[in-house]
């Protein structure tokens, strides 16, 4: 999982996935 901890590097950690979407409560940005 390189990936996984690269978005967390990129988003300070803090991700959390739904499903599929990565989804930050920490910032107001959403991909779906």
């Amino acid at each position: 999982m390189e990936r996984i901890d690269a978005i967390r590097e990129a988003f300070g950690g803090r991700f959390v996935i739904h499903g599929g979407p990565v989804d930050v409560q920490e910032g107001q940005f959403r991909d779906a």
